[in-house]
């Protein structure tokens, strides 16, 4: 009242309920913002779109580029980049702004330490109202990359090994008759992407016109028969004209009823191949001719050459037994008559003459066995061996005692005839080397380590230098003086090629001074 007192109030109310709610869904969705930007995997920068300054990041833009989000605040956003990038980053940059749409690319930002890191950035403008700002997530594709950068080096090895293997492959839309072909396929139908329709109808054009038919029934035939393999051979017609020979191979792919659907496959070009297989059909039938022809004619010089070897060993016989007899006759009835020196002449021939006798005989032992037929049967080649050692000391009395071991009853399979002469050679050596030494040694018997028996005649005698043992069977070779040991060197070639024709084979080894050892196989 006038008197200063409080008699009353006047109040005045303003319904604020809408301001409240605006301040609230503010207040909740500057935490939404928030939320988003501090538990986003990716980085998010919030720039000016005037002045390029950056006003916002996450705590992942900091990992990002490795720096707190304090200090990213005020950069400019070129600072996130290379410098050798940032003039076409701001032109982008500005391209951006103006149009005001949205930009998804590929960019390079860089971290402190100086390491290039590319990322994919979505980026959009937003107005503020008193401000416009552009927001960028940015993705770090470093391992996609990386997964990229290996598959197409992938790719390329693929292709260049398709390349070198002149092998490409395919892959049949059949319902949508949509055909692939790699690189490969196109170069070996001479063919460029471009050219080419991509489909089966297009693919039997270049298919050479008579080959068409095969080629598209066998296609028909594996795509009806389940059990039908797609693996063919065909000419195909180049633009240019030229033929090449190519083999296909396919796979059917097929649905739960059993309908195809799509086949993969193989083109391997074997035009090179297909000519070297024609060329050496040609060699092979004019070799073939010619290895009849030659044989026919080896055939007839052996026959020609056996059979005047046997002749001309035969013929010898003749006058060598008469020189024989009248040089025995000689000496028996006419020694009264000659002189000393006469009598020591004819000695030395009849020495000679026997000489030669046993040369011609060695020559027959080994004509027959190369010309004769085998007689195959059940021998017991441990009888031989004695037989023939027993033959040996029998004739050579004045020689040294020798042990002979032999291992009983080893039964084979082979000529009687023939493995006598075997036996009595390889004993004979042993035994001939063998005299000469004290306490004398000759061992016959058999390894069966192996799985066919390896039979072996060893001695203690004198021994040979190994580096000469492929001199061994060679005929007339010899390895010690000619008048050191008795022999023609014609015996071991002897048993070599008899063995041989047992299906067998024989080596021997040897230590100068501590003997040697002959082991030897039959096949039969």
């Amino acid at each position: 009242d006038e008197n200063g007192n409080r008699v009353g109030y006047v109040l005045m109310s303003k319904d604020i309920t809408e301001k409240k709610q605006a301040e609230y869904a503010l207040i909740k969705s500057e935490k939404k913002y928030r939320l988003l930007m501090e538990y986003a995997h990716d980085a998010i920068f919030v720039a000016d779109a005037q002045t390029g300054i950056i006003l916002d990041a996450n705590k992942a833009s900091a990992t990002l580029i490795g720096r707190e989000v304090s200090s990213i605040i005020g950069m400019h956003q070129s600072q996130l980049h290379p410098p050798e990038k940032i003039a076409f980053y701001n032109n982008l940059f500005e391209e951006h702004v103006l149009s005001g749409s949205g930009i998804l690319t590929d960019v390079v930002v860089l971290h402190q330490n100086g390491r290039h890191i590319p990322v994919e950035i979505r980026a959009g403008v937003t107005n503020l109202g008193d401000k416009t700002v552009i927001q960028g997530i940015f993705r770090d594709v470093t391992e996609r990359k990386k997964a990229d950068d290996a598959l197409r080096e992938s790719q390329s090895r693929l292709s260049k090994a398709q390349e070198i293997a002149h092998l490409g492959n395919w892959d049949w839309d059949i319902i949508n008759d949509t055909l692939f072909w790699s690189d490969e396929v196109f170069r070996i139908f001479g063919l460029e992407p471009s050219q080419f329709g991509a489909t089966y109808k297009t693919f039997i054009a270049a298919v050479h016109p008579e080959d068409r038919d095969f080629v598209i029934q066998a296609v028909e035939s594996a795509l009806n028969d389940p059990n039908e393999t797609y693996d063919i051979q065909h000419r195909v017609v180049r633009p240019d004209g030229e033929l090449r020979v190519v083999r296909e191979q396919g796979e059917i792919i097929r649905d739960s009823e059993g309908k195809a659907f799509r086949m993969l496959g193989t083109v391997h070009d074997i035009t090179e191949l297909a000519k070297t297989e024609e060329a050496l059909r040609d060699l092979n039938n004019n070799l073939e001719f010619r290895v009849i022809e030659r044989t026919r004619q080896l055939e007839a010089a052996n026959k020609e050459l056996e059979a005047f070897s046997y002749s001309v060993a035969h013929d010898l016989r003749a006058p060598l037994n008469n020189a024989m007899g009248f040089s025995k006759i000689l000496l028996d009835e006419y020694s009264d008559c000659l002189a000393e020196d006469g009598k020591e002449y004819l000695q030395w021939l009849d020495k000679s003459t026997q000489q030669m006798k046993k040369r011609i005989e060695d020559y027959l032992e080994l004509a027959r066995s190369t010309r004769t037929a085998l007689h195959i049967q059940d021998v017991n080649l441990s009888d031989l061996i004695e037989k023939a050692a027993l033959a040996w000391k029998k004739s050579h009395p004045e020689a040294e005692p020798i042990s002979v071991d032999i291992e009983p009853n080893l039964m084979v399979q082979g000529d009687p005839d023939l493995l006598v002469v075997v036996a009595e050679n390889l004993i004979f050596n042993a035994l001939k080397f063998t005299a000469q030494v004290n306490n004398g040694s000759v061992m016959f018997g058999v390894n069966r380590r192996e799985a066919v028996p390896e039979f072996f005649v060893r001695d203690n005698g004198v021994g040979f230098e190994m580096q000469y043992a492929d001199r061994l069977f060679e005929p007339f070779e010899r390895l010690h003086e000619p008048g050191e040991f008795e022999g023609s060197g014609i015996g071991l070639t002897t048993v070599q090629r008899i063995i041989q024709r047992h299906g067998g084979e024989i080596h021997a080894e040897s230590t100068i001074g501590k003997g040697s050892v002959f082991y030897f196989t039959l096949g039969i």
